[in-house]
């Protein structure tokens, strides 16, 4: 299950930390957009499961797409406070923010890597013999 989720959480976060070492911090704004790296989470877990004709399959792609969510949350945050010149007032907008990203985010990334497993293994059994 790890090797599903370091890959795109490594090229996310290294996006991230190259666009704010240029000056463009707010990089972490565009998070929701970085959620869609949960689709080829859930097929690979499928792909690389002992378990692809159970549902657990199916869970372990969840549990991976929201593990992702949550990286990528906390990697918001961080940017987020280490950006200079914030006040005081923005950082609280910020970890309110920040929450409320990797709520949605645990979210919809569980959701998008769940459905996109359950269809790579409906694809895998279709081609087994």
């Amino acid at each position: 299950m790890l090797r599903s989720v370091w890959q795109p959480a490594l090229i996310w976060t290294a996006a991230v930390v190259a666009v704010s070492l240029i000056g463009q911090p707010t990089v972490v704004c565009i998070t929701p957009l970085a959620w869609l790296l949960a689709i080829p989470v859930g097929q690979q877990v499928v792909e690389r499961s002992k378990n692809q004709r159970s549902d657990r399959s199916l869970v372990e792609a969840a549990i991976c797409g929201g593990s992702l969510a949550l990286l990528e949350g906390l990697l918001f945050l961080l940017v987020g406070y280490i950006t200079p010149g914030a006040s005081a007032v923005d950082r609280q907008m910020l970890s309110l923010l920040g929450l409320f990203t990797i709520l949605i985010g645990v979210f919809a990334c569980s959701t998008l890597a769940f459905v996109f497993a359950m269809r790579r293994q409906k694809q895998l059994e279709e081609n087994r013999p």
